[in-house]
């Protein structure tokens, strides 16, 4: 894996991790099912979008 990748990886998943945590700290359910909607759609795969 290419080092800026792993960059852009580690720094994606602390915003996520921040945005988390800032919808559970501050009762935002639209952010928690944002978040919640993006991760379905990052773990799917992606022929499924095709």
């Amino acid at each position: 894996m290419n080092l800026y990748v792993a960059a852009i990886m580690v720094s994606t998943a602390a915003v996520y991790i921040g945005l988390l945590v800032v919808a559970l700290t501050n009762d935002m359910p639209w952010l928690l099912v944002i978040l919640a909607l993006l991760a379905v759609y990052g773990f799917t795969p992606r022929r499924w979008f095709d």
